[in-house]
């Protein structure tokens, strides 16, 4: 639910920033982290006091995971919803993205866009090929120069006169992507 807010905020946002400024065009943009690592975050839902988990073995990328096993999650939350006309929708679209799509980048894209495409929304995938490959120069750049790390720390240096620190940057911020293995870039020995 927060990811449905935070997208329903993001196109509200445009929308206003369009009529207060209709000399410029705002896109709203959904970053999918398909990326990321941690499954705990993904495999569950708290729903009327119940945890709803989807039982899968991590390991990977989450966006490259397999969504084999998501239709006993779904069955639990229909089995917890009351019935009615949006219930049914809603399942029958949970079904036919989680249910028909290989992995989870590609049923969470088909599931976001259905619901929310036609209001303009962009889905970025940042494990797509083509970005990555776009993206080679600034790679470089993270991995030589530390821009990251060292934004991260000026702007942390300023917060900290006035708030408690929240993040650590890493020297380098890229990691080493394959099937079934996600690990940390880091400097040694040059």
């Amino acid at each position: 639910l927060y990811t449905v807010y935070k997208i329903v905020h993001t196109i509200k946002l445009a929308e206003e920033l369009a009529a207060k400024f209709p000399q410029h065009n705002f896109v709203p943009v959904f970053w999918m982290a398909t990326e990321d690592h941690d499954f705990e975050e993904v495999n569950h839902i708290h729903f009327n006091g119940h945890k709803i988990v989807w039982h899968a073995t991590p390991g990977d990328a989450v966006g490259r995971m397999s969504t084999a096993g998501i239709s006993k999650a779904i069955d639990e939350l229909a089995f917890r919803l009351l019935e009615g006309d949006r219930t049914a929708g809603l399942l029958d679209d949970l079904r036919d993205a989680y249910e028909k799509h290989k992995n989870l980048a590609d049923a969470t894209r088909a599931l976001v866009h259905k619901w929310f495409g036609q209001r303009g929304l962009l889905i970025v995938d940042g494990d797509d090929a083509e970005l990555k490959k776009a993206m080679i120069p600034a790679f470089k750049r993270e991995l030589l120069e530390n821009l990251s790390f060292h934004a991260v720390e000026e702007t942390n240096q300023k917060l900290a006169e006035n708030f408690k620190i929240q993040v650590t940057p890493r020297e380098i911020n890229l990691f080493y992507l394959r099937d079934g293995m996600r690990t940390r870039i880091v400097e040694t020995d040059g």
